[in-house]
Parts: C-alpha cells; structure tokens; sequence
C-alpha cells in the first residue's frame, strides 16, 4: 500500500498521467503489487483498502488534471475519452446568445440554428448592453438558471452562422477537448494589441503557435463552451479584473493556472474570420443531410469543417457564405423560434416567422 501511494501521488503531482494510457499505467502496476497479498484467504479483507485506495488514486489523476490544465486537443484526457467511447452521460446543453434586437444578422443566426435542429436561448440585452465587456456579465446571471453540470455554448449574436447540428457538436467536443474545461474560440490576429507594442510581445510569448495550425493562436471572444460549475469561478475573477477590454481580460484568464481554459486553436468548434477569411473553403467532400444547407465550409490547414463560423469584421464575407449556404430554402416551422431571457422575470417564447420577416439574402 506504500509503494502503491508513492507511485499514484508521485506521478499525478508531477503531471505525467493525465491520460488514460496513465492511468491504465497506474492499475497495472497496482494489480502486480496486490495481487500477491489478495491471493492469500487472510487478506481479503484487503480489497476494500486496494478498491479505495485506486479511486482515491484515479480522481487525484483527473483532479490535477483540471487544476493545472493538463489537457490538450491532440491528447485527450481520460474524462474525454470515457466520454467518447459513451461511458460518460452527455449533460444538458444550452446554446445561448446575446442580442439587443432581431437584426438581419441575429436572424441569420437563428435560421441557421433552427436548421440545424438547434433551439437559442437569447440574453436580452436591450437598456443593459454597455459594451463587449458585458457579455460575461450577462452569461454569469444566465448561469442562475443551468444546472452544475450543464453545458454552455456561447456565441456572438451577429455576425455568427452555425453549420452543424447539436449532435455533431457533441461529437466533435466530447471526441477533442476534456470535459472539465473551458474552451474559448481562437484567431490569428492580437486583436486590440496592436503589433509592436510591449502587450503584444507579452501575448505572444504566452500564445504560442500550434504547429498544427499556427495562425489560430490568440483568444476570440465569440465562442465558448463550459459547464456551469467551472465558468462560474471564472466569470467572477472576470468582473474583478480593472481593464473593460474583453479580450485582454480573457487573454490573462486563460494563462492563470487556475482556470481550465483551452482554446479551440484548430477550429475545430468555431472558426474565427478576421485575417482568415482565405483559409475557408467549400468541403465538396462530404454533403450535407437532407433539407440542410447545400455545401459544408472547412477550414483548409486542417480540413476541419467547424461547428460555427464567426465572421469578425467580415460582414461582406457573411453574405456571400450565407447565399451558398441556401438556408432560405429550409422551412421554418410556425411552432419554431428561440427563448427569450430578460435579467428579470420569466424567458419567453419567440416564433421565428413572427420576428425575422426579412429578405436575408439582401
């Protein structure tokens, strides 16, 4: 039982397993040491202290695995893995948005959401948006209404379109990021660090490239997926932070070991458009299901075809991608909208034919 703890703590502490070939490291070595003392009839009493001791051992694997964010896209952890293989129940998903009125480019988002078998919950913002700075703020008291292990996916109101269904989304997040973090959407540019200033040689020592695709290395604000019990500690350090720039308050998060945070630096959830627009391409390869949209967009460095498309700074971009994908031709049902969440009182229900009565192709 000493030997057993030395190996299990000394290993977990210095961040070597963290995956399950780790873990499955770490039982066999503990199933040579017992096996002697369990075959003996005096000692079966034993397996209760042996079983107990392998869970204390297991949850301090996945426990460091949260606290020092040892966890990356290409080596999944063991929570990420159990998940994918269907051992882990899928949580309760909300997809939610920020608005403060039904634009042609809120619609746009809702349209694509609705063909995708995907209902919104909207924040409204009208009166109380004073700024990008206070989306958080805003998601932290939508937070109120999710269970702990609910899972949220945030996106960016206006100028986002979401190309596959709730269940490739699963699929895409369970099989490539752990579970126990946040991931947040990332982009080639600094963003509101302008090049050449000490801000941006710091950002970009901390966000290095990823050799699998080395442009997508800072934090985009437009995208995020988080179970409640993990974005609410991080949402409350946000609020505290001095400067009301979003990216800079994000950016510093998401180096603080004391948050799980990844970003999605293959754009494998959401790709981000600024400086990228030229990396998105038609995936002639694979065709849509039926009464779904006529062409998939990929991203050409990792022929991934991202979950949303999130065209920062390119609204010409997003209506040139919003006529191929031919969204007008799937109907919308008259039972078929988005909830409505005021800060106070009840959500409310709103039909889609009722509130987009635009042409969105002009």
């Amino acid at each position: 039982q000493k030997n057993f703890l030395a190996i299990s703590d000394g290993q977990a502490m210095t961040g070597e397993v963290f995956s399950v070939d780790g873990a499955r490291h770490i039982v066999q070595k503990t199933a040579r040491m017992v096996r002697p003392v369990l075959s003996k009839p005096r000692s079966r009493p034993a397996y209760t202290i042996v079983l107990l001791l392998l869970s204390v051992t297991l949850a301090s694997i996945f426990s460091f695995t949260r606290l020092f964010g040892l966890v990356d896209t290409t080596y999944p952890s063991a929570v990420t893995t159990l998940t994918s293989l269907g051992l882990v129940a899928r949580p309760n998903i909300r997809f939610v948005t920020i608005a403060t009125e039904p634009t042609a480019g809120f619609c746009r988002l809702a349209r694509s959401a609705l063909a995708n078998g995907i209902t919104l919950d909207v924040l409204d913002a009208e009166g109380t948006f004073h700024g990008h700075h206070h989306k958080p703020n805003m998601i932290r008291v939508f937070l109120r209404k999710m269970n702990p292990n609910d899972l949220l996916v945030f996106v960016d109101g206006y100028d986002v379109i979401i190309q596959r269904s709730q269940e490739e989304f699963w699929d895409v997040y369970s099989k490539g990021f752990d579970r126990n973090s946040i991931v947040l959407a990332a982009q080639k540019s600094q963003g509101a660090f302008n090049a050449g200033t000490p801000a941006a040689e710091t950002l970009a020592h901390l966000f290095p490239p990823d050799p699998k695709n080395p442009s997508m290395r800072f934090v985009n604000t437009g995208g995020l997926v988080g179970l409640k019990k993990h974005l609410r500690p991080l949402l409350l350090e946000y609020v505290k932070m001095p400067t009301e720039d979003e990216q800079a308050r994000l950016s510093a998060l998401a180096v603080d070991r004391r948050f799980p945070l990844v970003l999605d630096r293959l754009s494998a959830l959401f790709y981000s458009m600024h400086d990228a627009y030229d990396d998105l391409v038609p995936d002639l390869s694979v065709k849509p299901p039926a009464g779904r949209q006529t062409v998939l967009w990929k991203n050409r460095n990792t022929n991934l075809v991202p979950w949303a498309l999130h065209f920062n700074g390119m609204p010409k971009n997003l209506q040139q991608v919003w006529k191929g994908l031919n969204y007008e031709e799937v109907p919308v049902g008259h039972d078929q909208g988005y909830r409505l969440h005021q800060l106070v009182g009840p959500e409310t229900f709103k039909n889609y034919n009722d509130v987009c009565t635009m042409n969105l192709n002009e």
